[in-house]
């Protein structure tokens, strides 16, 4: 369950709980309606989600690109940073 993953990162500490983060549900190819619910949490809660399959190759390209775009978000708040200080 996503809350025990969450605790479990404030017991680690290191900031964890502070970085973005995003929810894949796999094996979508497999466990179809099922989902339902934790898709429902995360948008209730504004956590992107996405649904992949590695086995019929489904939501993998979309998952890629939104990663993408967040690591050069980032990228860009870093120098963006660097020039400031």
């Amino acid at each position: 369950d996503l809350e025990t993953v969450r605790s479990e990162l404030v017991s680690y500490g290191h900031g964890l709980l502070d970085k973005p983060y995003l929810v894949a549900a796999t094996k979508m190819d497999v466990v179809g309606s099922h989902v339902a619910p934790l898709q429902d949490y995360c948008q209730q809660r504004g956590i992107p989600f996405f649904q992949i399959s590695a086995v019929t190759n489904s939501g993998i390209k979309h998952l890629v690109v939104d990663l993408g775009h967040r690591v050069e978000s980032a990228r860009q708040l870093l120098k963006v940073g660097e020039v400031n200080t």
